[in-house]
């Protein structure tokens, strides 16, 4: 089992050593942006800590443990989501009006936290009979649309983004932010292979340890790619599209009724019903 955890020790590492460098960074510059990328960090790396332990010989996860919130699924998408628009929105903050993003997070966390609550015999009894048969396919279920869902989301927020700045500015290059759709890629690319194992598992292949280990050799060159590109691409300075998009919408004048028409309009009206033309 050594060879197995190494690569996932290296990648749960790696994503909190960057999560702590893009912490300290966002504080000490107030980039937002780089909050975000480090709690997507430690999201995947939350996804490998059960596996890194496992394959450590250390069965906690499974055994006292079991049942405890630490799948980061439903937190996932809506962190894609908020992070692109903070890179393109220097001024992009979390409200209290995004928090209903993170309501299905919320209502994971308090169901497990219940669960687990009762006792190991009552998680056991609990996963035979109701949460593996009904409730996990449910939930796998939902957290793959949502996942999915925020991709598409950031894939179109970009779209829009690179119209945007081509009409803006003259010299849009430094602007273009490449390495945005390197982000969304990868984090298609492992949500995909993490979501493609569960399927299986879900149609009832029983996969066992070691080959549920390929999806995540997956998470951790994706955590590896994410940290140091992530740090390497700084936000660009002072931009701010989601925030000037929303003025010129409001910018833009209601249409006043042209009076001629509008006389014009009344003596056909006026014709029709009084003389049946």
């Amino acid at each position: 089992m050594q060879a197995y955890v190494i690569p996932l020790l290296f990648g749960f590492w790696h994503g909190l050593l960057f999560a702590l460098l893009l912490s300290w960074r966002s504080w000490r510059q107030d980039r937002y942006s780089d909050r975000l990328l480090a709690a997507c960090l430690i999201a995947g790396s939350l996804i490998l800590l059960p596996y890194v332990l496992g394959f450590s010989g250390n069965q906690i996860m499974w055994t006292s443990l079991l049942f405890f919130p630490v799948d980061p699924g439903l937190l996932i998408g809506p962190l894609i989501w908020f992070y692109i628009r903070a890179q393109t929105d220097a001024g992009f903050r979390i409200r209290r009006k995004h928090l209903i993003h993170f309501l299905p997070i919320g209502i994971y966390v308090l169901y497990h936290l219940i669960v687990f609550s009762q006792g190991q015999r009552a998680v056991l009894d609990w996963l035979d009979r109701y949460d593996l048969p009904y409730i996990n396919p449910v939930m796998q279920g939902l957290t793959l649309l949502s996942n999915y869902i925020y991709l598409f989301l950031a894939w179109r927020h970009y779209r829009q983004y690179r119209q945007w700045i081509e009409k803006e500015y003259v010299d849009d290059e430094p602007l273009r932010f490449g390495w945005y759709l390197g982000f969304v890629w990868s984090m298609a690319i492992g949500i995909t292979a993490i979501w493609a194992f569960s399927a299986l598992e879900i149609t009832g292949l029983d996969l066992d340890y070691t080959q549920s280990w390929w999806p995540l050799l997956v998470v951790s060159i994706v955590i590896y790619y994410l940290g140091i590109a992530g740090y390497l691409n700084p936000q660009p300075a002072g931009i701010a599209f989601t925030r000037q998009r929303e003025a010129e919408i409001k910018a833009i004048p209601e249409p006043e009724p042209d009076e001629e028409i509008a006389e014009v309009n009344s003596r056909i009206l006026s014709l029709m019903d009084e003389e049946q033309i």
